[in-house]
């Protein structure tokens, strides 16, 4: 996502919208906004590969601090903010920032966990500031709205529990290439689901999470429109929906199982904008998908990966009434494999280890997996 591939074109079109407050950013802004950072960043002597963590709930500074570290080279680490701070202090360690960008709430936290660090970070709130950090809107005063010198493409951390459910960092590698050379965003699943300039994008979930960061990368890239919503509430959603002319929306199957539950919710209309939903993040039951298609439309697809990155598959909603409970085929070059305890491959139509096939530097055919059971038919 590289904003003046948009801002060039429409800059006062919408880039970001948040759902309750009203308050929006144009292309135009978030190019200049996200270069001022930039400009902060680098002041503070923070370069490339650099880790900059967002521990920030959903609102309208979250895409300007993407964006700034994604044109800076810089490693990208967004938090969940819910946690203890027993939890995040020490991926705060792991992640070892040069900058975070964060709320008055969680500075302390911040402050008190990189105190020993050996490069204290950068503190930046959004909010205001305490001891120890900077108001970053008023840090943006008199800084240039153009690039800094040498922009490079960064890269997204998410700390996941993966396997194990504790969470350690999966990070994308630093190219080393300008934005404009970045490799085009899971396009195998992105022409799947129509995401195209213009669309306009509900993201319900907290913006840490790997689905919704990665799904307004993806819209902003292609200049359509993100609508987040500050925090999920079900009936709101089914209003938004309708209020904001949506195009296409991404879930998690407890919100489409909370929407199924919303009160009189046969008195609310369906969107007739709406036409690509999307879940992921956990297998959806399969008479769950047939209940949200038989309101909808058949408009839910569903993709199944890891935030680790291993790979992904997509099945289409005909294809999810013709297999039940399947979820798909691969995208792009990802290859399944089914495997007993061993690697060893089980018979077509065997339950075992779900597991991607990746291709190690020496050529060597690699097994990652989540720990999910499935087979193939």
């Amino acid at each position: 996502m590289y904003p003046p591939t948009i801002a060039e074109l429409t800059p006062d079109a919408h880039a970001y919208e948040m759902a309750d407050s009203g308050e929006v950013l144009t292309f135009g802004q978030l190019d200049a906004q996200s270069n001022q950072v930039a400009h902060l960043l680098h002041n503070h002597g923070v370069r490339p590969g650099d880790s900059l963590v967002i521990l920030l709930p959903n609102g309208i500074a979250w895409p300007v601090v993407v964006a700034a570290g994604m044109r800076s080279g810089l490693e990208v680490t967004p938090m969940n903010w819910h946690l203890k701070s027993t939890e995040l202090a020490p991926m705060l360690r792991e992640a070892a920032p040069a900058a975070v960008v964060t709320n008055v709430d969680m500075a302390p936290l911040v402050i008190e966990s990189t105190s020993d660090a050996a490069r204290p970070p950068l503190v930046l709130t959004v909010s205001g500031a305490c001891p120890g950090t900077q108001d970053l809107w008023s840090s943006l005063q008199d800084l240039p709205a153009t690039p800094i010198r040498q922009e490079l493409l960064g890269a997204r951390v998410l700390f996941s529990g993966g396997t194990t459910g504790r969470p350690k960092a999966h990070r994308q590698p630093l190219l080393g290439v300008h934005p404009l050379e970045a490799p085009a965003r899971h396009p195998g699943l992105a022409a799947e689901l129509g995401i195209e300039r213009g669309i306009r994008f509900l993201s319900p979930a907290p913006n840490y999470h790997a689905a919704p960061f990665t799904f307004q990368l993806m819209t902003l890239a292609v200049g359509g429109t993100v609508v987040c919503m500050e925090s999920f509430d079900a009936r709101r959603a089914l209003e938004i929906l309708n209020e904001r002319e949506i195009t296409h929306s991404q879930w998690v199957p407890t919100m489409l199982s909370r929407l199924l539950a919303v009160p009189g919710r046969a008195e609310i209309a369906v969107a007739p904008s709406h036409r690509v939903a999307v879940t992921s993040g956990a297998p959806c039951p399969p008479q769950l998908k047939d209940d949200i298609n038989d309101w909808w439309g058949d408009i839910l697809h569903e993709y199944y990966g890891a935030s680790e990155g291993y790979g992904h598959t997509y099945v289409s909603p005909a294809e999810s009434r013709e297999r039940q409970g399947s979820v798909g085929r691969p995208l792009g070059a990802a290859k399944v494999r089914i495997v007993d305890d061993a690697g060893r491959p089980v018979e077509i139509g065997s339950t075992g280890r779900v597991c991607f096939e990746s291709t190690a530097a020496d050529g060597t055919p690699t097994l990652k997996g989540m720990g999910d059971l499935g087979r193939l038919d």
